[in-house]
């Protein structure tokens, strides 16, 4: 009982931001700031393996690089490389503290992919 009413919530949640999203596009759009973009006039490449299923998801993946999530996804990529390093090097005290950085990085990489996935799922 209680998944489904998170599932409600989060579909009423999903639903009220892809309306968001649309009056914010038909907004700029308005304003006419959508014209003479980067690839005006094409076709939306695909995004093969990211499980996109429209060009709606591929916009909203699209967007989300360019707004510097996957940016964000590989600088955490290469903290979590170094603070595996410094791990493995680290001892005593420092072994713990570097152990609990690898652990912040690796849930804030988490959070960035299941950011991104909950975008192409739409």
């Amino acid at each position: 009982m209680r998944t489904a009413v998170l599932r409600g919530q989060t579909e009423d949640a999903q639903h009220m931001f892809d309306k968001l999203i649309e009056r914010q596009i038909n907004m700029a759009q308005s304003r006419g700031e959508l014209k003479n973009l980067s690839g005006e006039g094409k076709a939306i490449p695909r995004r093969y393996g990211l499980g996109v299923k429209s060009a709606t998801q591929a916009m909203g993946y699209s967007a989300a690089s360019d707004a510097g999530s996957l940016k964000r996804e590989e600088d955490l990529k290469k903290q979590i490389a170094e603070a595996l390093r410094a791990f493995n090097a680290a001892e005593g005290d420092a072994k713990r503290e570097a152990m609990q950085r690898l652990s912040d990085l690796q849930m804030q990489l988490s959070a960035e992919k299941d950011a991104r996935a909950n975008l192409a799922n739409k």
